[in-house]
C-alpha cells in the first residue's frame, strides 16, 4: 500500500493527530477490513498503533513533534445494530477538524460476517468510517459527526453529541437506522441520501 499523502507542511503545529485519525487509520482499515478488527481487539494494538503513529513521525520532520502516544488511544470494542464496531477514543484535539472519535464499522451483522467466513468464497468485509470531531471554536456546537470514503471523500453530516462515548455510540447507531438497506460508503454512487 502507498504512504498516505502529507498535507501541506506548517513548522509551527502537529498535524499527527489529523494524519492518524482522518488519513492513515483510514487507509489502513479499507484496506484491511478484517484485519483491523483483529488487530485492534488484540494484545498487539498499542504495538500496531505505535507502529503507525512512528511512520507519520519519519514523515513529518519539519513540524512540531507529536504530543501523544499510542497508549493515550483507548479502544472500546462494540455492537451497533449487530454491527462489529471498533471505536477509539483519541487523546483530546487541540484543533478543528481533529478527531475526539474514530469508528471503524462492518456492514454486515455479527450473523452475516460467521456465515460469509464459513463460505470458500465468502463476501468481503466491508466497512464504513466515521469521526467526531472538533468543531469551529463560533460553530456553537460541540461536535462535528463526519464520514469518510475509501477513496477519501469526507462526508459532514452535521452537528454531533458531546464528545463522549455513549452519546457517538448514539449517532452511530442513528446513522445506520437512517439507512438500514443501503448502509454505503459516505459518498459512494449508491450512497443514496448525500
Amino acid at each position: 500500500m502507498d504512504e498516505p499523502p502529507l498535507p501541506q507542511s506548517s513548522k509551527g503545529e502537529s498535524k499527527h493527530h489529523y494524519l492518524f485519525a482522518h488519513i492513515w487509520l483510514r487507509q489502513i482499515a479499507y484496506a484491511q477490513p478484517a484485519g483491523i478488527f483483529g488487530v485492534l481487539a488484540s494484545s498487539s494494538r498499542t504495538s500496531f498503533l505505535d507502529n503507525l503513529l512512528t511512520r507519520i513521525d519519519e514523515k513529518l520532520t519539519d513540524c512540531v513533534p507529536r504530543s501523544f502516544t499510542a497508549a493515550d488511544i483507548q479502544f472500546f470494542p462494540c455492537l451497533i445494530d449487530e454491527r462489529p464496531c471498533a471505536i477509539l477514543q483519541m487523546p483530546p484535539p487541540q484543533k478543528t477538524p481533529e478527531a475526539f472519535f474514530v469508528a471503524i464499522m462492518s456492514r454486515l451483522r455479527v450473523e452475516e460476517v460467521a456465515a460469509a467466513q464459513k463460505k470458500e468464497n465468502g463476501m468481503l468485509m466491508a466497512i464504513d468510517y466515521y469521526t467526531l470531531e472538533r468543531p469551529l471554536p463560533d460553530a456553537g456546537i460541540p461536535s462535528v459527526f463526519c464520514g469518510w470514503s475509501q477513496d477519501g471523500v469526507h462526508v459532514n453530516y452535521g452537528a454531533g453529541a458531546e464528545p463522549i462515548l455513549e452519546a457517538f455510540k448514539k449517532l452511530l447507531e442513528k446513522r445506520v437506522e437512517l439507512k438500514p438497506m443501503a448502509f454505503t460508503t459516505p459518498g459512494s454512487a449508491d450512497n443514496r441520501d448525500q
